[in-house]
């Protein structure tokens, strides 16, 4: 179990990190086309104004391609702010637009050329900045339109950028600038209290990532590599809890069928201790099993994901979003794992004692393995089930309560108004109804033909 353990994890470290070099941050390479008059009918109303509008965007990628790839010049310019201008200009050109406007708009553009070809990024932010403050007077001051909301955003982002001296680019700082600008504009469009439950999730989790981007913007994180140690130990308990199990299940389900199956048991059974004890003796190295799996996977990632990967991003922090106090909350990533794992010992004592429970009963290694990751590979499908349920129902079934994380993370139980001393007590209700039928078939089950 060992050998196929580290096999496993040498292999998903491996698959990472070629996953990180085929996810390296690369700089978009547009090119620019030239559009030809000559494939246009220009005196066709309609075909004039897509020449155009084609000739606007290859305009757009003509100018970045005065610039190198990698300089911020090329990766502020974008189709979004230049295309406005390259459309009045050619619209100007076949007298579909004013003078003044074509004057306006020149004056604009040049102003903007003038701060690309003098390297000087901070003042095409002071630029926008300006331009913003403009569009927001137009609107008169109302404080209560979303577009001016938007637009004090923007204004934000742009004050961070000037603190933090973050020129435009393709980097890890404009990508966090990116998300949150895009997710605090989105959770302007919400009214949270009209939300539906689901709805309500996806606002939260919008929440937690555009909180996450202002943190790693304040405190110059790069969280970008998600193929990385930090990642798999990040979801240690997703990636590996399949590797818990087996070996959890190994020992539980052995440590009585082989006993009957190779007749050892009647050398144990002749011991001045009674059955009770020797059942529960059992049982607690079976339960000893999963911290010691947990131990074990652990430190094997930490070896081989420090020689394969990395070992510097294991000092970033974990963020987590709570819903209930509407705050970020920061966590060690070895502390993170913990309680990940304190979270889901439940389910792994409840499905190792379903297992050692089967393997005890019928003596069948095989068949109490299979129905302990049958329930495990069901459980998603169960707690869909269950979420349909009302809070009475929900109460009463154990997949409402064998994932502690609502309580240790601070989020929404599945069932509402529960807290973790009520999800324990389920869980050892059940485990102790699963562990008194077993000692009592135990205590009854004949040895003599054995």
């Amino acid at each position: 179990m060992l050998f196929v353990i580290a096999g496993f994890i040498i292999l998903t470290n491996f698959l990472y990190k070629g996953m990180e070099k085929m996810e390296s941050i690369t700089i978009p390479k547009d090119r620019y086309t030239e559009v030809k008059k000559i494939d246009y009918n220009l005196s066709s109303k309609k075909e004039l104004e897509q020449y155009i509008d084609d000739k606007s965007i290859a305009d757009v990628y003509k100018l970045k391609e005065k610039y190198k790839d990698d300089s911020w010049q090329y990766a502020y310019i974008n189709e979004d702010i230049f295309y406005d201008y390259f459309y009045v200009f050619n619209s100007y050109e076949y007298n579909l637009t004013d003078k003044d406007t074509y004057d306006f708009m020149k004056l604009e553009y040049d102003e903007y050329i003038k701060y690309l070809d003098n390297d000087d990024w901070k003042g095409i932010v002071l630029a926008e900045n300006k331009r913003i403050n403009e569009q927001i007077n137009f609107f008169d001051g109302n404080e209560d339109l979303i577009e001016i909301k938007q637009l004090k955003v923007d204004l934000e982002v742009n004050k961070m950028r000037l603190e933090k001296n973050i020129p435009y680019g393709y980097d890890y700082r404009n990508i966090n600038l990116n998300m949150y600008s895009a997710d605090k504009k989105n959770l302007l469009l919400y009214d949270y209290e009209k939300l539906s439950d689901l709805d309500k999730n996806e606002y939260n989790q919008t929440k937690q990532e555009m909180l996450i981007a202002k943190y790693n913007i304040e405190n110059d994180i790069d969280d970008t590599n998600i193929y990385n140690n930090f990642s798999i130990f990040k979801e240690l308990m997703s990636e590996y809890s399949l590797l818990i199990l087996i070996f959890a299940f190994m020992v539980a389900s052995g440590i009585n069928s082989q006993e009957f199956n190779k007749g050892t048991i009647k050398l144990l059974l002749v011991k001045p201790y009674t059955r009770t004890q020797i059942l529960l003796s059992k049982y607690i190295v079976s339960l000893c099993s999963i911290v010691i799996s947990f131990i074990i996977v652990f430190i094997l990632q930490l070896i081989i994901g420090s020689l394969i990967l990395d070992i510097n991003s294991l000092s970033n922090p974990v963020l987590i979003y709570s819903s209930l106090n509407d705050s970020l909350h920061i966590y060690n990533l070895f502390e993170y794992v913990f309680l990940q794992f304190v979270a889901l010992l439940p389910q792994f004592v409840l499905l190792n004692t379903i297992v050692f429970a089967l393997s005890t009963i019928t003596t069948n290694t095989a068949f109490s393995i299979i129905i302990g990751f049958v329930f495990n590979l069901g459980s998603n499908i169960f707690e869909l089930i269950v979420r349909m349920f009302d809070d009475v129902l929900k109460a009463v079934i154990y997949f409402s309560h064998w994932d502690l994380s609502p309580y240790i993370f601070n989020t929404n139980p599945i069932v509402s108004g529960c807290n973790i001393f009520i999800s324990i007590l389920v869980i050892l209700i059940y485990v102790g109804i699963i562990m008194g039928i077993t000692i009592i078939i135990f205590k009854k089950k004949d040895i003599k033909n054995i």
